[in-house]
C-alpha cells in the first residue's frame, strides 16, 4: 500500500536531486561558453601582436639597411624573410634580438640620425615579450576550454542518467497508484534518454542491476525502498 506522505517525500527527494543535477549541467554549459569567448579574445590579441611583430621586423630591417647596408643585414640575419608560423616567428625574432644586442653597432642614416642596433634590439625584445605572452595566453585558454568541454560532457551524461532514473521511479509509482495514462507519459524513451529515436525502453521485469538504464531507481520504486537521504543515488551512480 502506498503511503501518501512518504511517497510525496520520496518524489520531492528525487526532483530535488534532478534539479541540482540540471543546475550543474547548466553551470558547466555556461563555463564552456565563457571559455570559448575568452579563447576568441585571446586569439584576436595574438593576431594583433603578430601584425605588430611583423611590422617591427620590417622597420628594423629598413633601419639596419640604411646604416649598415647588406653587410649589416647579413650580420643580424635580417636578410632572411620572416617566418609565417606563430612559433617560428617568435624563435626568429629571439635570434635577431640576441644578435642585435650582443654585436652592437652604431651608424649614421642618410638623414643624419644615429642608428643603434642595441637600442633596436631592446625595442624588439620588449615586443617579443608581449608576443610570447599572447601565444601563452592562447595555449592556456585552449586547455581551459577543452577541460570545460570535458566537464560539460560528463555533467550532461550524469544529467541524462538521473533524468531517466527519475522518470523510471515516477513511472512505477504512478502505475502502483493506478494512473496508467500519466505513467505512460513519464515512461522514459530512447529519445528522452539520449536524443535518438522515440522508442520505448524495454520493461524486462528484472530487478537486478544488469546495466539497463534506470535499474536501481526501478528497484527503489517497485520495492518501496526510496533513498533515505535528500540525495538519492541515481542509476549507475
Amino acid at each position: 500500500m502506498i503511503e501518501p506522505e512518504r511517497t510525496r517525500a520520496e518524489i520531492l527527494d528525487w526532483c530535488d536531486f534532478l534539479e541540482r543535477t540540471a543546475a550543474r549541467f547548466e553551470q558547466d554549459e555556461t563555463a564552456v561558453a565563457k571559455d570559448m569567448a575568452d579563447d576568441i579574445e585571446a586569439r584576436a590579441a595574438r593576431d594583433r601582436e603578430l601584425v605588430d611583430m611583423t611590422g617591427l621586423l620590417v622597420a628594423i630591417r629598413s633601419r639596419v639597411r640604411e646604416g649598415l647596408g647588406q653587410e649589416g643585414l647579413q650580420l643580424y640575419r635580417l636578410n632572411e624573410r620572416s617566418p609565417t608560423g606563430f612559433e617560428a616567428l617568435g624563435r626568429y625574432a629571439g635570434d635577431v634580438v640576441v644578435l642585435l644586442t650582443q654585436q652592437p653597432r652604431t651608424a649614421q642614416s642618410p638623414l643624419g640620425d644615429t642608428i643603434d642596433t642595441a637600442a633596436l634590439g631592446a625595442t624588439l625584445s620588449a615586443a617579443l615579450t608581449r608576443y610570447r605572452e599572447a601565444l601563452d595566453t592562447v595555449a592556456r585558454e585552449a586547455r581551459e576550454t577543452e577541460a570545460a568541454r570535458i566537464a560539460r560532457r560528463e555533467s550532461e551524461a550524469r544529467f541524462r542518467q538521473v533524468l531517466v532514473s527519475v522518470a523510471v521511479f515516477l513511472e512505477h509509482y504512478l502505475r502502483m497508484a493506478g494512473d496508467e495514462e500519466l505513467a505512460n507519459r513519464v515512461r522514459p524513451t530512447q529519445r528522452r534518454a539520449g536524443g535518438e529515436v522515440d522508442v520505448e525502453l524495454p520493461d524486462d521485469g528484472d530487478d537486478g542491476d544488469d546495466g539497463n538504464v534506470g535499474g536501481s531507481a526501478g528497484r527503489s520504486a517497485r520495492g518501496h525502498e526510496p533513498p533515505a537521504s535528500r540525495e538519492p543515488v541515481a542509476a549507475g551512480a
